[in-house]
């Protein structure tokens, strides 16, 4: 049965009704207001069909275009091989070399660090230069994210830095998010499309800018070519610097026009032959650094003695490896993740170890398993079965030490006795010299040590120590734990014990049934609640610093963001997102009296723990009180599920957008590229919500209650995807 109105046939009388009106009841007018309602219904209705046609289309266009991996070459290191010119690197290994905390010499290669800071007050620049010397032009390479070719490819620069065994790189000039320019890397052709000034290195030692445009990739291989870079603009030709470079556009791609004012920079410049200067200069951060114009940075480099020079990706790209670490400071707050990088190779033979040495962690992805936690690798896949200098072991004990105490040369004593071939890492978070007495004991004590001379936090600490056992002990599972005592040699077994037991991340869990500080458990408790809300995983001990790790899964750690505290939580956070199992062994509570050891500043490092959960919770609820609202009112206005979910969203979505991107801490000047990502996310949990609401209303529960109970559902998912995708580009 039908309720569609039909008019009267045409030519038809209408007959005669009272009072002189026409038709009769069940062809009469429709009521005052009725007509209304129905214009302003159906006008709705097709506006957000359209609206969301037209979200959905741009949304897909945008994800390909920027998000989406497209992988053209699976394998670089492979396809290079295959393809290299006669200009091929040569593969003589580097003899007596000696590494310091600001330089690096061996037979083949020299590399010196400087600091230079400039101006005061908010006017200060600072910036880090690598003056390079080869006997090898080719010395200098280049590297793609992920050992892969393509577009929206992408990996932080430590870790592919660390895949390469670098012992210097930057960033480069992020070739993965435009299809033009010649591109050719290591002596292998990738692209040909001229569209700007370019910079090429040739074999011989020479550089020079050239116009793209002008020749084509081929000729320049024949030209002896190993590496050209396609961003931009120049900064100095000929020793010159040219006029009007601030107003240079890189290209025009969206969101990556030339960024004007004071920015975080980076740059290549070559002095003479063989000769080369890297330079990345810190911005963003009043009283450190503002930053640089495309003028300055050009004086930089002139001042540096550079005949020619050539700006790379910048903002909070902009990023110098050295020593195995990152020693500038992105304006992000941690590393952005970017397409590539130029590099120095460290040699291999055995160093003179005078401060921090580079590690490569080259580990594998795990497989995952049916119950989600990685599988172990294949026994002799890692730097061993590589001909590194990787040592047989199955079990690394890993120990960040910041001006640690005697009691660490027992804690070494006590492990290796309980542990018999266990190794054991200290990683000194830059105590300084006054400890290195204790260091020297637990030497001796038979710990290996590495470290780096300032402070970096405990999350740097562990960071460097999972890339160090990556390299030394590659089929090892490792425990962490902490230096001042709290855990026992007998609970460290323990954890270790399950983690070979189960191949899965273990916890050691503390029961809290001793003398532990009131603060501690409390804050324990409010950690494990709060982490609980955002996660919807229900984990005991949320802080402990005793955690195993199964061996060759340790990549993704090495990816967590976070230098202090804040970097065990951030883990657990991101395990989650991997939908990782985790064991939980209980451990004994030992706490020392007043805690004097521990290096924790309740306020500060404790606002470091909590807050990513508090902001994204408390954004997600005022946000979910908005969409609430919205659909309930929208609803009574229109009648229709649809249109009242679609336009709810709408409005929350932007609310929520704007405050996430504080959440999330999202990079100045990224507005659109994360409000393109965040619109994609939206249509997405729009249709999840409109299906949810659907459902649940269809077998009786109130719209309200079902709202409630489907939009928790897919809080969890959303938080991920805002954090490792939307809001990936960070201040």
């Amino acid at each position: 049965m039908s309720n569609q109105h039909h008019p009267p046939a045409p030519h038809a009388a209408a007959p005669a009704g009272p009072a002189g009106t026409t038709g009769s009841a069940a062809t009469a007018a429709p009521p005052p207001g009725q007509h209304r309602r129905h214009t302003r219904r159906n006008i709705l209705l097709g506006g957000a069909a359209a609206l969301g046609l037209a979200a959905t289309g741009t949304s897909a266009w945008a994800l390909n275009r920027f998000v989406i991996d497209h992988t053209e070459i699976t394998d670089v290191e492979a396809y290079e091989a295959e393809n290299a010119a006669a200009t091929s690197a040569a593969t003589a290994d580097a003899s007596s070399i000696t590494i310091t905390d600001t330089s690096y010499t061996s037979s083949l290669t020299s590399i010196a660090i400087g600091t230079v800071a400039t101006g005061s007050g908010d006017d200060t620049v600072t910036y880090y230069t690598a003056d390079i010397t080869v006997t090898d032009a080719t010395a200098v390479r280049s590297a793609f994210a992920n050992n892969e070719y393509g577009t929206n490819i992408t990996a932080k620069p430590s870790r592919i830095a660390a895949e390469h065994d670098a012992v210097l790189a930057i960033n480069g000039d992020y070739y993965g998010f435009r299809t033009d320019g010649i591109l050719i890397r290591n002596g292998v052709v990738y692209r040909d499309d001229g569209v700007r000034d370019g910079m090429v290195f040739y074999s011989d030692g020479r550089c020079e800018i050239y116009d793209e445009t002008s020749t084509g990739a081929q000729a320049l291989l024949d030209a002896g070519a190993w590496n050209t870079l396609s961003f931009g603009p120049a900064l100095v030709r000929d020793g010159q610097i040219p006029a009007g470079i601030d107003s240079v556009e890189v290209d025009t791609n969206f969101g990556n026009h030339s960024i004007q004012g004071t920015q975080p920079r980076t740059a290549l410049g070559w002095v003479e032959t063989d000769h080369y200067m890297f330079v990345v200069v810190d911005g963003r951060d009043e009283g450190y650094s503002r930053g640089v114009t495309m003028t300055e940075l050009a004086r930089i480099m002139a001042g540096l003695g550079c005949r020619a020079a050539y700006n790379l990706d910048g903002g909070g790209s902009s990023a110098m490896y050295w020593g195995g670490r990152i020693v500038n400071r992105p304006s992000n707050g941690g590393e952005r993740a970017t397409s590539d990088i130029l590099y120095i190779t460290r040699g291999h033979e055995m160093s003179v170890q005078t401060g921090p040495v580079p590690v490569r962690p080259r580990i594998a992805p795990g497989r995952r398993s049916p119950a989600g936690s990685p599988t172990r690798p294949t026994p002799g896949r890692g730097a061993a079965a590589r001909g590194g200098r990787a040592l047989p072991a199955r079990l690394a004990v890993l120990v960040p030490a910041y001006q640690p105490d005697a009691r660490l040369a027992g804690l070494v004593t006590d492990i290796r006795r309980r542990l018999p071939g266990a190794q054991v890492l200290v990683v000194d978070d830059g105590s300084g010299p006054a400890y290195e007495h204790v260091l020297a004991a637990a030497r001796a004590a038979g710990a290996a040590v590495t470290g780096y001379p300032a402070n970096a936090g405990k999350g740097a600490a562990l960071r460097t120590g999972l890339a160090r056992v990556a390299e030394l002990w590659p089929d090892a599972d490792v425990v962490c734990a902490d230096a001042d005592g709290q855990h026992t040699p007998a609970d460290i077994a323990a954890v270790a014990r399950r983690v070979r037991e189960t191949g899965r991340m273990t916890l050691g869990v503390r029961a809290f049934t001793g003398p532990a500080p009131l603060r501690s458990r409390l804050g324990n408790r409010a950690t494990a609640l709060l982490f609980r809300g955002a996660t919807g995983w229900r984990l005991r001990d949320t802080q402990t610093g005793l955690r195993g790790y199964p061996a060759g899964g340790l990549e993704w750690l090495l990816e967590v963001p976070g230098d202090r505290y804040e970097y065990e939580l951030s883990a657990l956070l991101r395990a989650r997102e991997l939908g990782m199992a985790v064991e939980e062994v209980e451990i004994a509570t030992v706490y020392e009296p007043g805690n004097a050891s521990s290096h924790f500043r309740p306020l500060r490092d404790s606002a470091r723990i909590y807050a990513p959960l508090l902001r994204f919770t408390g954004a997600s609820l005022a946000s979910f009180v908005i969409d609430w609202v919205g659909v309930v009112v929208l609803h009574l206005l229109t009648g229709n599920l649809l249109a009242s979910v679609v336009g709810a969203r709408l409005i929350s979505g932007a609310a929520n957008f704007f405050m996430n991107r504080r959440v999330f801490r999202a990079a100045p000047g990224t507005v659109g590229r994360t409000a393109v990502r965040y619109a994609a996310l939206a249509l997405a949990l729009v249709a999840a919500s409109y299906l949810a609401l659907a459902a649940l209303t269809g077998i009786g529960i109130p719209l309200g209650v079902a709202k409630v109970v489907g939009d928790s559902a897919i809080y969890v998912a959303s938080y991920a995807i805002q954090r490792r995708v939307v809001f990936r580009e960070k201040v």
